[in-house]
């Protein structure tokens, strides 16, 4: 977000419940975005950052790809196994103020959410 014009605001309930889904123990109170200014040319962001996801080969996870698992079986054992999600990676991105709620929506939610 810029850092120039970042405001606190009040999220609306699709934003929460997005939030709420992938990060439910919340602890920041408030939430920040970027209304736009003339420093990030109205968009109300400077500069890129990524959201990553990384899922390490565990034993279970190698012994499910050599049954031929499905990937939702496989995608809740990393993440039973330690993996954080591109989407929870966007929501801690959100708590730091590095982001806002609506970003990762756009950019890690498909439409069928």
């Amino acid at each position: 977000m810029c850092p120039h014009c970042r405001a606190v605001y009040q999220p609306d309930e699709v934003e929460i419940a997005a939030f709420d889904r992938e990060a439910p123990d919340r602890p920041k109170q408030f939430y920040t975005r970027g209304p736009g200014c003339n420093l990030c040319s109205g968009t109300g962001y400077q500069g890129r950052i990524g959201l990553f996801e990384t899922m390490i080969l565990t034993n279970a996870i190698r012994r499910m790809l050599t049954v031929n698992a499905n990937s939702v079986d496989i995608e809740a054992q990393a993440v039973k196994d330690g993996m954080i999600t591109m989407r929870q990676d966007g929501m801690i991105k959100v708590q730091k103020g590095i982001t806002s709620i609506a970003e990762v929506m756009r950019s890690a939610f498909s439409v069928a959410d």
